[in-house]
């Protein structure tokens, strides 16, 4: 199995998996003591290192402005970014975030946003670079059921897992994962197997299919803001809810983990008790630059940002330790 370490014989032997160290390849510069009630800190574009340059994310609304500044809270210029960039600056017809990708090839911050103003919702896709310069992909089109509209599936919801692309890194299309609906282009029901909308990474166009699988399903739609993976072994899961920063043992971080391939899923799974991220709420990640860049709803602790390839090995990991992998 991809991935995983040579002395992993059986789960029924093995430690549960420690949680990686944070990445040293890239700083969140503006704002990086990590703690901040309402915002997620990311990285800068991939040329822009030096710079010591960064990205803000409101973690509280999904129609809130996406910034890009100095280490000194200065405002990058150009493009869209002096008065920070809003979901209706991504796309004109846009109200809200549906999901980001920051792609390390490419070097462009690609946004998935919605317009409330059609039922069901309009997906819109576009791209922005470092200069602030955005580019429309495709003309928006309409998500294939209602229960996929901003009511349930938006940037900041516990059912809408990060946007990721197929290939990987300047790769494939793209997919925004949602929970909660029957699976596939389908209404909300029990079970609930979620889908995973495709976007087209050339034209924007829609395609959908079922996230967990006619093979899986739980009666109530799963929490995947923080999730991780697919993985190249098709395990996803991750940590959603539990720990505060003065409570790690007594409230231990719990999410699911799951096998897409075999069918498997063990929900409210304990995950390592001692990250070295903390919050005190939910936590929800993005895809960036080959990397996962956490955050919170509210006060957050610790190192956010963590290899992406380190990630998929801790994950795959975990699900050894609970024996689906």
């Amino acid at each position: 199995m991809a991935g995983l370490t040579t002395s992993i014989v059986t789960s029924k032997n093995r430690a549960k998996p420690l949680w990686p160290r944070p990445s040293n390849e890239l700083t969140p510069f503006y704002n990086n003591n990590s703690y901040n009630s309402g915002g997620m800190m990311a990285p800068p574009f991939a040329n822009a290192d030096n710079a010591r340059q960064g990205f803000y994310l409101s973690m509280q609304s999904s129609a809130g402005s996406i910034w890009y500044y100095d280490e000194d809270a200065g405002v990058a210029s150009g493009g869209v970014w002096p008065s920070g960039m809003s979901p209706s600056e991504a796309s004109a017809n846009a109200d809200h975030w549906l999901g980001v990708f920051m792609d390390s090839t490419d070097n462009a911050l690609y946004m998935a946003t919605l317009d409330t103003g059609t039922t069901p919702d309009t997906l819109y896709f576009s791209k922005v670079d470092k200069a602030g310069s955005v580019t429309a992909i495709g003309s928006g089109v309409q998500l294939g059921n209602d229960s996929m509209s901003y009511s349930n599936n938006y940037w900041i919801s516990n059912y809408t897992g990060p946007m990721y692309r197929t290939g990987g890194d300047g790769s494939g299309n793209f997919v925004v994962p949602f929970a909660k609906t029957a699976g596939g282009n389908a209404a909300a029901a029990e079970p609930a197997r979620g889908v995973k909308i495709e976007i087209n990474a050339s034209n924007g166009s829609l395609s959908y299919s079922s996230l967990f699988g006619t093979n899986m399903a739980g009666y109530n739609a799963v929490a995947i803001m923080g999730a991780i993976g697919p993985t190249a072994n098709n395990v996803y899961g991750g940590p959603v809810s539990g720990t505060t920063p003065n409570n790690t043992m007594g409230n231990p971080w719990y999410g699911f983990i799951s096998n897409l391939s075999t069918g498997r899923r063990i929900d409210r799974a304990i995950f390592d008790p001692h990250l070295t991220f903390n919050a005190t709420s939910t936590i929800k990640c993005v895809r960036w630059r080959k990397h996962y860049v956490f955050s919170a709803y509210s006060a957050k602790v610790g190192p956010q940002v963590y290899s992406e390839t380190d990630m998929h090995n801790y994950i795959d990991e975990i699900a050894v330790y609970y024996g689906i992998l």
